[in-house]
């Protein structure tokens, strides 16, 4: 979405027909991923900590993550800095009050490696199996976030 001069983002995953129990638990997992990870985000904190919340969920649940989409700052521009790294990772950076981004996970069934098809749009997992992608944009603030997307 783009509002009043600024951009906005939301992901969100719905089961169509009969999906087996793996598939709405995955579905589920990715969720709590992105839940909790919202829940960590305040003022001072360190930016790595999301995928330190959301890998040790997906892995502890069976699942991958897949490091080759992040999320990102919201403002003017549609994909500003900073990078939200998913994945356990080192990077530096702070949360600050004031920041707006995206914490958008995708987790895998088997692999994270990724293919993508000719019609430069479709991404698909490198053995087949499925993914779930979440997400919403929040606002930090001193206190926590604010969930701006619903």
């Amino acid at each position: 979405m783009f509002i009043n001069g600024f951009h906005g983002d939301l992901s969100e995953m719905y089961c169509v027909g009969e999906v087996d129990e793996d598939g709405k638990d995955l579905i589920k997992v990715t969720y709590t991923c992105l839940n909790e990870a919202i829940k960590i985000c305040k003022h001072g904190e360190k930016l790595s900590k999301i995928g330190g919340i959301i890998s040790e969920i997906a892995t502890s649940n069976g699942y991958s993550v897949c490091p080759y989409f992040v999320g990102h700052g919201i403002g003017d521009e549609f994909h500003e800095a900073p990078q939200i790294l998913h994945h356990h990772n080192y990077a530096t950076g702070l949360m600050l009050d004031g920041m707006i981004f995206t914490i958008e996970p995708v987790l895998c069934e088997g692999s994270s490696e990724i293919v993508h098809w000719d019609d430069n749009w479709t991404v698909v997992t490198a053995d087949s199996k499925r993914s779930a992608q979440v997400e919403h944009t929040i606002l930090i603030r001193k206190d926590g976030a604010e969930i701006l997307t619903c």
